[in-house]
């Protein structure tokens, strides 16, 4: 085969391994993966340098985290939080809920809230 060809499949292949290493890095560590890729592809090295300093991502704020939000002002909370750092007000405390659940929840405010308005009226 021609150098003018395996060269730059070489270079390539090496830059996938360099992405891949940087972007494994980095998930472990709570991270995304898709940049963290994307600077090892283009910058081998430093992919793999940033990746390897990157702190750990906060517990809570991550995708799989289940962070929540304040459900007054919706300001972004840890699944642990009781109160808002924001407004201050407390939070309703739904022990293992699933988006269904919740969902159902909101449902039967709801009704609630539209029977004692008719009740009154």
């Amino acid at each position: 085969m021609d150098l003018y060809l395996i060269l730059p499949l070489a270079l390539t292949a090496l830059a996938l391994i360099f992405g891949l290493v940087a972007g494994v890095i980095a998930r472990a560590k709570g991270q995304p993966f898709a940049p963290y890729f994307l600077l090892g592809f283009f910058l081998p090295l430093v992919g793999i340098i940033v990746a390897a300093l990157a702190g750990r991502a906060a517990p809570g704020l991550t995708k799989g985290g289940a962070a929540k939000g304040c459900v007054y002002c919706g300001a972004r909370l840890k699944p642990a939080d009781l109160e808002c750092r924001r407004c201050g007000r407390a939070q309703p405390v739904m022990p293992h809920t699933t988006a269904a659940a919740w969902e159902q929840a909101k449902a039967d405010d709801e009704v609630a809230r539209w029977a004692d308005k008719n009740a009154q009226g």
